[in-house]
């Protein structure tokens, strides 16, 4: 029965992706790149995503320094490092709404195991440093990565004000 729903799930996606395809391939339509819904268009966001688990398989340190320090586990670190015009590039780009600070925690903390003192300490630390730096406040929750979900991190969700909330791994069959 899962598979059967898995396949169904594939076969759609590979459906709606060939519709999406036919109906936007032509070099002749003019695309709207601000940060604004068009009414009567389809509104679609691209959202590149990567991570590491923050001192899982290795430390903070391992990570940044190894082969491939584009995978930050925090952004003030690299951020500390760019020059002027960098720091300056990624402000516009804040403000604009061309690129967006999303949960805003100095990590994404697992939620099953860790204290809920430690989770709101982390994401003051990291809301407060993005205001200093940038005067905005994370508007999206992501909890892609956690192992396991809580009735906590729900909770603390719920007193943000979050405009969208993006949740992963969860267990739909227990």
């Amino acid at each position: 029965m899962a598979f059967r729903a898995w396949l169904l799930v594939f076969f759609l996606g590979v459906e709606l992706s060939a519709f999406v395809f036919q109906c936007t391939e032509s070099k002749y339509i003019k695309y709207n790149t601000t940060s604004t819904i068009v009414p009567g268009k389809l509104n679609v966001h691209l959202v590149p995503h990567s991570h590491d688990d923050v001192g899982w398989l290795k430390t903070i340190d391992q990570y940044y320094l190894g082969t491939n320090n584009t995978i930050q586990a925090f952004f003030q670190r690299w951020w500390n490092e760019q020059s002027e015009e960098i720091q300056s590039i990624v402000k516009k780009l804040i403000s604009s709404g061309q690129l967006e600070l999303i949960n805003g925690g100095y990590c994404m903390h697992d939620e099953a195991t860790s204290h809920y003192i430690d989770m709101i300490d982390q994401t003051t630390l990291g809301h407060r440093y993005i205001k200093e730096q940038f005067n905005v406040t994370p508007r999206i929750g992501w909890q892609i990565d956690p192992f396991g979900h809580s009735a906590v991190q729900a909770y603390l969700f719920g007193a943000e004000v979050w405009l969208l909330l993006c949740l992963l791994c969860v267990n739909v069959f227990n």
